[in-house]
C-alpha cells in the first residue's frame, strides 16, 4: 500500500512557493467559499538532478520540485499548465527543462523562474549535454494519441537526435536510456521487455550526424535498463529481462576500440522458493562508481563488487515501492529512477517513496508526510470525505481535510507467517448510517519479484467512525487481491465483493460468505439504471468485456449477469460511464460520444448540446444538475446547452478525467498521476483569481488533439 498523504498544498496553481519544509498555501479571499482545490503526490518523482545546493525534480504528475541538498526538505514547486517531463543539462546555478508541448526552459534554481530557449516539435525524451559538444542536446519524438481514458505515458514514434544550437539532427531508433560519454558520443539503450534490447550511438563530433547500430550479441536478448561510463572510459551497459516470473540479470562492456564482452550475467525463476544471493539475479537497475568499487541496484536489493564485476555482496535490501508492469513483457518497473553520490552521501531518487539514503546498508526516508499518495484512477465520495484509488488498487483516503492513511491503526494480522502482519491492499467504503467498512488484506508493495501466489488470503474488516476503528472479523478465503481492491456496495447499501468465477460475496452478521442464493456478478463501479428487481451495473476494470450488464439482486432464485450491448445508429459502443436520466432511460458517456440509453433496447441516442466528444465521465449532484468532463467540464443546461465550469482548470489542460464524482455541491476529479481536483459547483464566475502558471499555456500546431 502507498503510505502517506500532504493536506491539499495548493488552492490556485502556485508560480512558485518558497517555503521550507510543507508548501504553504497562498492567501485565500475573505469570506469566500473555496473555488477548487488540487493536489498532487510529491513523493511520485520521475527525475532529478542536483543544482548548486539543491535538487530539483519533476513530479510524476508534471511540476517542478525543489528540495535542499542537505535536509532533502522541499523548499518550493512550481506547478505548470503543460506537464513537465524531462530535465537535464544542469549548471551550478541552473537545469533545462522540456515540457509535452515541444518547449523547453531554462530553470533557475535559485527563483524557479523559467526562460524558454527552444522548442521542437514533439515530446522531449531526453536533454543533456556532452562534453567537447558546446551545445545542449535534446531527444525527442512525436506522441501517438492513445485510447482514453489512458493518460499517461502516451506511445512515441520518430525519435529524433538534435543539436539545439544549429539545430542539426538524426533519426535513430527508439530509446529508452541515454549517455553521453567523454569522447562526444551520445549512447542510446533500449528495453524492449520480453523482446530483449537494443543499443546505438551517434558521434556528435562528426559530420553529417549519424547513428550506428552496436552489437552486442547473445546479451541482446536482455533489455537494457541503464549506461554508464566506467572511469577507465569503457560503456557499461546494465540490465536483464523479466517475463512471467522468470528473470535475468547482465551487463555487457564495450572498451574503447569498439568490442563488447559480456562481464556477469545470472538468471533467475520467481515460480520456485530462491535463496538469498550475493549477487543480483534480477536485471540490474542502476549503478554506481565509487572509489574503485561499484555499488549497484536490482530493484529491491543493493550490492557492492570489485572492479572486474566478480566479487559481490549483498549490502541491502531496500523495500522501496514501484508500479507493476505487463507480465508478459517486463513483469515489474524499478523503483528506483536516479543514483547520487553527494559527498560520499548515497541519494535515491524514487517513483514512490521521494527521496532516499542509503546509509551503512540502511534506507533513512525522507519521504513527504500526508501526501495524496496514488495517481488516482476511481473515487468514491460522501459528504464527509473521499477515497481515491490507482489502478493498481492503492488507495487514498481524504478525512477532516487531510490525506489520511486507511490501515495505519488496523491491528496486525494474528495468524500471517510470511510478513509482518500489516494490511496494505483493500477497499474503503462509506456506509448509509455514517460509518464506513474497511476490507484490507496484506500486499507486498516493494520491487521484489516473485511468482508464487497464495491460496487462502488473510484478510480483516472492521468499522470505523471518525477515529475510532473497531475489527469486526478475521477470515481467511479463497479470493484474489482484486476482490479486496474492488469491494463495492449493493443497491441495498450492503457490502459485497466478486470472487472466484464472479461469485457475489455479502457482508453479513460481521462476516463475508458467499451469496445465498448464489449470483454471479464482477465489481460494480456503479448502477446507472433499474428495472423492477434488476439492476444495470457499469463494471469496473481496464476496459471490460461487458461494461454493462443487469443481475437480478432480489428475487429467491439463483441469478446470473447478462451483458447489455449499447448500439449508436446500429454499431456497438463502448462505455465509459453513465447515470440514471428517467424510468426508460439512462445517460451514457461512450467513445463516440454522450448518449441516452433506451434500457429496453440498447439504442442510444446522441445527445447533441454541444459537448466534446471526448467528455466521457458524467455524473449527477445533490441539485440535480448533470456534469460531464473530459479536457474539461461542462455542466449539461436543458436550455442553453453545455455551461463551463466559471472558473478555468488549467490541469485539465494536459490531463485527462478518469473519474468524476458529485456529492451535494462537491464534484471530484481524479486525473491519473496529473492528480485530483475538488470543485465547488456552486462557485460563482469571476469571483476568484486565475491561477499563475508557467507560460506554456498554448497549444502547439503540430500537437495531437483528442
Amino acid at each position: 500500500m502507498r503510505l502517506g498523504g500532504v493536506a491539499i498544498a495548493c488552492l490556485l496553481l502556485l508560480a512558485d512557493c518558497r517555503t521550507a519544509g510543507p508548501t504553504a498555501r497562498p492567501p485565500e479571499h475573505r469570506n469566500a467559499p473555496k473555488a477548487w482545490e488540487y493536489d498532487f503526490d510529491r513523493n511520485a518523482l520521475a527525475a532529478s538532478v542536483q543544482v548548486g545546493s539543491s535538487i530539483i525534480a519533476l513530479a510524476e504528475a508534471g511540476h517542478v520540485l525543489r528540495f535542499d541538498l542537505q535536509t532533502l526538505r522541499l523548499t518550493g514547486e512550481r506547478l505548470s499548465r503543460r506537464r513537465a517531463i524531462v530535465l537535464g543539462a544542469a549548471t551550478a546555478t541552473d537545469v533545462l527543462v522540456g515540457f509535452t508541448n515541444g518547449r523547453i526552459a531554462r530553470l533557475d534554481a535559485s527563483t524557479l523562474i523559467a526562460t524558454p530557449i527552444a522548442a521542437v516539435e514533439g515530446h522531449p525524451v531526453w536533454i543533456g549535454t556532452c562534453p567537447g559538444i558546446a551545445s545542449p542536446l535534446v531527444v525527442y519524438a512525436s506522441p501517438v494519441a492513445a485510447p482514453y481514458p489512458a493518460s499517461h505515458p502516451r506511445g512515441l514514434v520518430g525519435y529524433r537526435a538534435r543539436l539545439l544550437a544549429t539545430e542539426e539532427e538524426v533519426e535513430i531508433d527508439t530509446g529508452t536510456t541515454f549517455l553521453c560519454d567523454s569522447k562526444g558520443r551520445l549512447w542510446i539503450g533500449a528495453d524492449r521487455g520480453e523482446w530483449g534490447g537494443a543499443l546505438q550511438v551517434v558521434d556528435l563530433r562528426a559530420r553529417p550526424l549519424a547513428v550506428r547500430k552496436v552489437s552486442y550479441e547473445k546479451s541482446e536478448l536482455n533489455g537494457i535498463y541503464g549506461l554508464v561510463e566506467s572511469p577507465k572510459g569503457d560503456i557499461l551497459a546494465f540490465g536483464g529481462t523479466l517475463h512471467m516470473g522468470f528473470g535475468s540479470a547482465q551487463l555487457t562492456k564495450f572498451s574503447p576500440s569498439g568490442s563488447s564482452q559480456e562481464i556477469y550475467a545470472a538468471k533467475f525463476n520467481g515460480w520456485t522458493t530462491q535463496p538469498v544471493t550475493p549477487n543480483p539475479t534480477l536485471p540490474i537497475t542502476q549503478a554506481l562508481s565509487k572509489e574503485g568499487r561499484w555499488l549497484v541496484f536490482s530493484y529491491d536489493a543493493a550490492f557492492e563488487c570489485d572492479g572486474a564485476f566478480r566479487n559481490w555482496k549483498r549490502i541491502a535490501t531496500l523495500h522501496v515501492r514501484t508500479n507493476p508492469g505487463r507480465p508478459d513483457a517486463v513483469a515489474s518497473y524499478p523503483g528506483i529512477v536516479r543514483v547520487d553520490d553527494v559527498g560520499g552521501r548515497i541519494l535515491l531518487t524514487t517513483h514512490l517513496d521521494g527521496l532516499l539514503e542509503l546509509r551503512r546498508g540502511e534506507i533513512v526516508r525522507h519521504t513527504l508526510p500526508d501526501q495524496l499518495d496514488v495517481a488516482p484512477d476511481t473515487v468514491i465520495l460522501w459528504r464527509d470525505g473521499l477515497a481515491a484509488r490507482d489502478r493498481e488498487g492503492d488507495l487514498a483516503v481524504r478525512l477532516d481535510g487531510r490525506w489520511q492513511q486507511p490501515f495505519a491503526n488496523l491491528p496486525p494480522l494474528r495468524h500471517r507467517n510470511e510478513s509482518d502482519g500489516s494490511h496494505a491492499h483493500g477497499s474503503y467504503l462509506p456506509l448509509p448510517d455514517g460509518r464506513a467498512l474497511i476490507v484490507a488484506t496484506p500486499q507486498d508493495d516493494s520491487d521484489a519479484v516473485d511468482g508464487r501466489k497464495e491460496k487462502a488470503l488473510p484478510f480483516v474488516s472492521a468499522f470505523v467512525e471518525r477515529d475510532s476503528v473497531a475489527v469486526a472479523a478475521e477470515q481467511n478465503a479463497e479470493l484474489p487481491t482484486a476482490s479486496f481492491d474492488t469491494a463495492f456496495l449493493l443497491p441495498s447499501g450492503k457490502p459485497a465483493m466478486s470472487g472466484p468465477d464472479d461469485r457475489l460475496w455479502i457482508y453479513a452478521s460481521g462476516r463475508w460468505s458467499v451469496a445465498e442464493p448464489p449470483r454471479h456478478l464482477r465489481a460494480v463501479r456503479k448502477w446507472v439504471a433499474r428495472q423492477s428487481v434488476s439492476w444495470l451495473g457499469l463494471a469496473t476494470g481496464f476496459f471490460p468485456d461487458d461494461p454493462l450488464v443487469w443481475v437480478d439482486l432480489e428475487s429467491p432464485a439463483p441469478a446470473k449477469a447478462v451483458p447489455f450491448a449499447v448500439r449508436i445508429d446500429g454499431q456497438p459502443v463502448d462505455v465509459d460511464d453513465g447515470i440514471p436520466w428517467d424510468a426508460r432511460r439512462s445517460l451514457l458517456a461512450t467513445d463516440p460520444r454522450l448518449c441516452l440509453v433506451d434500457l429496453s433496447t440498447g439504442d442510444c441516442a446522441p445527445v447533441d448540446q454541444g459537448i466534446p466528444n471526448e467528455a466521457r465521465r458524467v455524473a449527477r449532484d445533490g441539485k440535480g444538475r448533470v456534469w460531464a468532463a473530459g479536457r474539461g467540464l461542462w455542466r449539461l443546461d436543458p436550455e442553453r446547452g453545455p455551461v463551463p465550469y466559471p472558473v478555468n482548470l488549467p490541469f485539465l489542460e494536459d490531463a485527462n478525467v478518469l473519474d468524476l464524482e458529485a456529492v451535494e455541491g462537491r464534484l471530484v476529479l481524479t486525473l491519473g498521476n496529473r492528480g485530483l481536483a475538488m470543485l465547488d459547483a456552486d462557485a460563482p464566475g469571476g469571483e476568484f483569481d486565475e491561477p499563475v502558471l508557467d507560460p506554456w499555456n498554448s497549444r502547439q500546431p503540430h500537437e495531437p488533439r483528442f
